[in-house]
């Protein structure tokens, strides 16, 4: 019956070619954007049913029918095509029909694929269609076939290429309910502005019911794409609580976002939010646009949504170049094998065991093989194997025939190989001036002549990678890209006329240095190659210091002590990547992969950082359709072992096999616990289980060893159980004394390493410039990083931009032999100078170690008296201060520092006062004199210290005092200028029998030239400015008079106003306080005027905005004894129309103090409450202020975010202990 009713479909699809001749235009109603990754298969050939199989696949003419289908279990079907000429047509124009039928025709006209339906790579045009959809266009019945046909146009002709059935795998879109926030969320006074993002616009819009949705999502669109990076930077998701944080972490670029038709769509979920915060909870979202000129960037939506983010996994697009790395799988590389070489050329070279491996052997590649990968990499370095005869370079034919035999081992094996030119890159490439007719470029292409007809007939899975990490510099107008372009294009012009399989063999290109970053250039020349046997390669070894361990030594760790992770960097690579080439239709092979530290030894990187690496790295492989190649030069397979070719490091092993498939589960916390004593308490292993689920822990029982809490993904090991493994260890015996293998429902176990510690030690100890290798005592303890200081601060090669040394490089760390050894690459850096030297040693349990030693030239000497109190330095700053116009660093006077510590800032608010330049940031200050204070940071270093101040900057006009000219017996006031309000002036004459000062005047006594020298204190600073005072005239005046200024030093009337210590009357309302037999010893009462005398609270407020009203509050105690914030009220006074609600907000306050702890962050202590008329102000936390200040960055607006109607700011009124204190 079924081959009935597939007949009558063939017949039927002619009778309907007839009828459609007659219809004036197709309506394409067919073609469906899939969502997910989906799997395809190949039925093109396999279901032609045609008996015209000659005119099938043209389409010259209406040849009509091209094949049925009967399998209707495919979510979609995908076809591939090209149109020979498509300028001749339009997007509208329809190409395709799938024709479904049962015993009635129906459904014709509602399948049609059009160009502009198809998305178009290379030429090639790419459509799908939803199966549902062709089954649901009957007009009745049950779909019993379905016939793919063309569509006749005289204009254009169309030739398919290829039908696929595709099934869903995985990453469809669950459901979620999405809610515009744009319209009631935009508070900004600039609305016109709003959406444009032409100029730094900035603030969008707020966001304030964080409980209320599970994630955020935004459209846009960008009007020069090809103006910005991937990466730039465009809008900025900045969470808040009562103290801002995590701006920096949630960033939004075309990297991470999913475009469609031009639009952009981005999401974050609220606990991605959380996590970016700093500290506190999430209170609210304010989103951003981030300046980029002459970009505009106009956000389209807003939303909040509920359940799950939709999926934005990567389609993946089926081409010959993408098909090709799927295939390829996960790879290997035959690392320090065949590209290793001897470096002296005096001795013979020893070939592929030159860098210590053995020799290659087949049961080598039959074990690649079984641990799971599918392709290998051959690099081959050609120096030393070569020989020039008469201009020809020829490579040695006994070890190109030996590489060779290789090659066919993996072939032989099934393996898909890769075969490079290797190290000649940087040996003699590099040096390639752009002439075709030098020698390097001779060489290159006459190589490559050789390799393309040495493998000629190799079969496909055999393809050629041009050159590894490609790096050349700029001749002329030549480009070091420039040079890379002509390097490519000559290896693909010889490998392409070379005969045999090469016109067709795939070739792999690499960009710049293979970085990630540098795609766009191959793009074009792969492009303009019209070519779909062209892969692109780059390496990856993960973000630099998580890769070489400088201090960042988790996976999830901050980078440098930033926010971005190395996990969120992988992410954004390989987004890149997919965004440049995979999402165009080219696979992309990452031909290397793994972290530096892998050749530094074994205690460079942290194990279960790695693995968790590791794992992930595999995951978004599979995600976004790349090839990965991991870099062995005998790190991993031990190649000595010729029996098993076991993993070096079994832990490791295991991972990268199951990485290839799947995920694994690992604890999202380091894989060591530390522990110096028994305990009382259990310990808490949170789990991160990446889809899997907790089976055990091999060896324990659950309830009696462990718990587990599958809601919380938390083992919780018992301290029984730790007691009992510790007591394993002797009392002086260090190490570890557990090893809890965690088992999953899939992918790795996972190993979790107790170990006993106690406190590390090292001894004396003397070397040179060369090296020096300290003895250490390690008592179990761990090195995480290690980081070197003078008084300056961090000393060291990298120190510029991190302060940590390369492990395996620069420091190294010997656990059995109980040594810690620094290398000439620290001791000789010019940054290290003679004087003390500083190494701290910090340790994963948390310990710190300071190693003392002292530089004297080329010697250095390692004992414990060269140590520093660093306690002792009591840095210190002053809250304010002032730079006189014309000065260029700050004067000492403000700033307690030890000689030799460095000084940099860290912010500023206003920049025309002060400029901050690099990191740490050097301090320009304006050369002229500024009205207002600015607030800003300084930081002072000092060997390991890093000390913080927060403090007010300001620049003022030097104060200047005139000369003075006057007869003997004359007087003449003094000219004093540019005196604040409340300066202190003191005067001396160098000679007072010439002249004296008093009262602010200069008496002339005698002929002569003196200089007079006024003290001026103001601004937490004195300086010394200084007239000439000349006096004429012969006679001298008796200087009686000078005695009498005394008067005005000794004021004591003043002092008198002793009956304002005793008001008395004030005692009076006692009563109200105490109404209890308390009352009765009322001298307890009296020391409430001592309160007003002591604590004198002074605070000053400024004001400005109508929407939201901005306030600054800055408090600082006038009195002798502490004053005790919680006890303080302040209450502004203002008049408004209206009686809507209102809202206060604290956005930070900070305790700037004179002595240690120097900055307190009292933020989340700040009340502010709305009485009939006034806002007051109040302090949940007690802290007693007597030297610094309190600042406060506040606002308050009306509730409904509408703008103040005359709003008149009044006065502040401030109490203190209920009393009010005059200002």
């Amino acid at each position: 019956m079924k081959g009935i009713k597939k007949s009558l479909g063939i017949l039927l699809c002619f009778v309907m070619v007839v009828t459609s001749i007659q219809l004036p235009s197709w309506t394409a109603k067919a073609a469906a954007t899939p969502s997910g990754q989906m799997e395809e298969t190949s039925i093109l050939s396999s279901t032609v049913t045609s008996s015209s199989d000659a005119g099938r696949g043209t389409g010259t003419a209406y040849n009509g029918f091209i094949q049925s289908m009967n399998d209707f279990t495919p979510d979609y079907f995908k076809v591939t095509y090209t149109v020979s000429d498509d300028s001749a047509a339009s997007a509208s124009t329809c190409v395709l029909n799938f024709q479904p039928y049962t015993s009635t025709w129906g459904g014709w006209e509602s399948n049609m694929v059009s160009i502009g339906d198809s998305t178009e790579v290379n030429g090639v045009y790419t459509a799908y269609v939803s199966v549902e959809s062709i089954k649901s266009s009957l007009s009745s019945g049950e779909v019993a076939g379905i016939n793919l046909s063309y569509v006749e146009n005289a204009d254009c002709t169309c030739q398919l290429t290829g039908l696929y059935a595709c099934t869903v795998t995985g990453g469809q879109e669950e459901s979620s309910n999405e809610t515009s926030l744009l319209s009631g969320a935009v508070t900004s006074s600039i609305n016109a502005g709003r959406g444009t993002g032409a100029e730094y616009d900035s603030y969008i819009a707020s966001f304030f019911d964080v409980d209320k949705y599970d994630y955020l999502k935004i459209t846009y669109t960008v009007s020069e794409v090809s103006a910005i990076k991937s990466y730039t930077s465009l809008l900025n998701f900045m969470p808040y609580t009562s103290a801002w944080s995590g701006w920096e972490s949630n960033l939004v670029s075309l990297d991470n976002s999913k475009e469609e038709n031009g639009v952009y769509t981005y999401y974050i979920s609220m606990a991605d939010l959380q996590k970016s915060l700093t500290e506190g909870d999430l209170w609210g979202v304010n989103l951003c646009y981030v300046d980029n000129p002459g970009v505009e960037i106009s956000l389209t939506g807003f939303y909040g949504g509920t359940g799950t983010i939709p999926s934005t996994d990567k389609v993946i697009p089926s081409t010959r170049s993408q098909d090709y790395v799927m295939a390829m799988g996960q790879g290997w590389n035959l690392g320090n094998s065949f590209d290793g070489f001897d470096g002296d050329l005096n001795v013979t070279d020893k070939g592929e065991i030159a860098w210590g491996n053995p020799v290659v052997t087949k049961e080598l590649i039959q074990a690649v093989k079984a641990k799971g990968y599918d392709s290998i990499r051959m690099p081959m370095t050609i120096h030393r194997r070569y020989s020039e005869v008469n201009g020809s370079y020829v490579i040695d034919s006994t070890w190109l025939a030996r590489y060779k035999e290789v090659v066919d081992w993996a072939v032989e094996e099934g393996l898909y190989v890769m075969i490079n030119i290797h190290h000649d890159s940087w040996i003699w490439l590099q040096y390639w001036d752009g002439n075709n007719t030098s020698k390097e470029y001779v060489m290159y292409t006459q190589f490559w002549q050789q390799l393309a007809d040495c493998f000629k007939d190799e079969p496909d899975r055999v393809c050629f990678e041009t050159i590894n990490e490609p790096v050349f510099t700029d001749t002329g107008s030549m480009t070091a890209q420039d040079k890379l372009d002509a390097i490519n294009l000559a290896a693909y012009n010889v490998i392409r006329s070379s005969g045999g399989s090469n016109n067709t063999r795939m070739i792999v290109m690499p960009t710049y240095v293979t970085n990630h970053t540098k795609g766009e250039p191959l793009y074009n020349l792969m492009t303009s190659l019209n070519d779909e046997n062209l892969i692109a390669t780059i390496h990856y070894y993960s973000e630099w210091c998580f890769s070489k361990n400088l201090g960042t030594t988790g996976f999830d760790e901050g980078i440098n002590g930033g926010e971005e992770t190395s996990r969120e960097l992988a992410d954004t690579a390989f987004t890149m990547i997919y965004n440049q080439f995979t999402a165009n239709g080219i696979g992309v092979i990452i031909g290397e992969w793994g972290l530096l530290g892998a050749d530094s030894g074994a205690e460079c990187n942290e194990i279960g950082e790695e693995l968790k690496y590791d794992d992930y790295m595999g995951e978004i492989a599979r995600k976004y359709g790349v090839c990965l190649m991991a870099w062995d030069n005998g790190s991993y397979i031990n190649r000595t072992d010729t029996v098993n070719y076991a993993w070096k490091n079994l832990v490791i092993g295991e991972m990268l096999e199951a990485s290839m498939t799947g995920r694994s589960s690992y604890a999202t916390g380091y894989d060591e616990i530390y522990y110096s004593e028994q305990v009382t308490e259990d310990t808490a292993i949170p789990l991160t289980l990446n889809g899997n689920t907790f089976s055990g822990i091999n060896g324990l029982t659950e309830g009696t060893d462990y718990t587990y809490n599958s809601d919380t993904a938390t083992v919780t090991i018992k301290a029984s159980y730790i007691n009992s493994q510790f007591n394993t260890l002797g009392s002086n015996e260090y190490g570890k004394f557990a090893d809890l293998v965690f088992t999953f429902s899939s992918g790795a176990d996972w190993h979790e390493y107790f170990i006993k510690y106690t406190t590390p030690t090292y001894e004396a100890a003397t070397g040179t410039t060369s090296s020096i290798t300290n003895p250490v005592s390690y008592n179990g303890a761990k090195v995480r990083r290690v980081s070197v200081y003078q008084t300056s601060g961090s000393v060291g090669p990298d120190h510029t931009w991190c302060k940590y040394l390369r492990f395996g490089e620069v420091v190294k760390v010997d656990y059995t032999n109980g040594t810690l050894t620094l290398s000439e690459n620290i001791l000789k850096d010019s940054s290290v100078v003679d004087g003390i030297v500083e190494v701290l040693v910090e340790f994963y349990d948390g310990q710190k170690l300071s190693v003392w030693m002292n530089k004297d030239g080329s010697v250095l000497e390692c004992n414990d008296s060269y140590k520093v109190d660093l306690a002792a330095a009591n840095i210190s700053a002053s809250e304010t201060i002032v730079l006189y116009a014309g000065e260029t660093e700050i004067p000492a006077q403000y700033i307690n520092r030890p000689a030799g510590s460095s000084m940099y800032g860290t912010w500023i608010t206003d920049d025309s006062i002060c400029k901050l330049t690099g990191w740490p940031c050097t301090m320009t200050f304006s050369q002229t004199a500024h009205a207002d204070l600015t607030w800003g940071g300084i930081v002072v270093y000092y060997f390991d210290t890093a000390n913080y101040f927060n403090v007010q900057f300001g620049i003022k006009d030097r104060p200047v005092i005139s000369d003075v000219s006057l007869d003997v017996g004359a007087s003449a006031a003094i000219s004093l200028s540019n005196l604040a309000d409340d300066a202190q002036v003191s005067y001396t004459v160098e000679d007072p029998s010439i002249a004296y000062v008093a009262n602010g005047s200069v008496y002339a006594q005698k002929a002569g030239t003196t200089t007079i020298s006024a003290s001026v204190t103001q601004y937490n600073r004195t300086d010394t400015v200084t007239a000439v005072v000349t006096v004429t005239g012969g006679t001298v005046v008796t200087p009686t008079p000078v005695v009498t200024p005394t008067p005005v030093v000794t004021p004591t009337p003043v002092v008198t106003p002793t009956p304002v210590v005793t008001p008395t009357p004030v005692v009076t309302p006692t009563p109200v306080v105490t109404p209890t037999p308390v009352v009765t010893p009322t001298p307890v009462v009296t020391p409430t005027p001592t309160a007003s005398i002591n604590v004198k609270p002074v605070v000053k407020v400024t004001t400005s905005g109508t929407s939201s009203i901005q306030q600054t509050y800055t408090i600082t105690n006038g009195g002798t004894e502490a004053m005790d914030l919680s006890k303080l009220k302040i209450r502004f006074y203002y008049t408004k129309d209206g009686n809507k609600e209102q809202k206060f907000w604290c956005d930070n306050a900070g305790l700037s103090l004179s002595t240690a702890p120097w900055y307190v962050n009292y933020t989340s202590y700040v009340t502010g409450t709305f009485y009939n008329g006034y806002l007051e102000v109040t302090f949940n936390q007690a802290y007693e202020l007597l030297g610094g200040n309190l600042t406060i960055g506040a606002r308050f607006n009306q509730a409904d975010w509408s703008s103040y109607t005359n709003f008149v700011a009044g006065n502040v009124e401030v109490l203190y202990d209920g009393q009010v204190i005059s200002q």
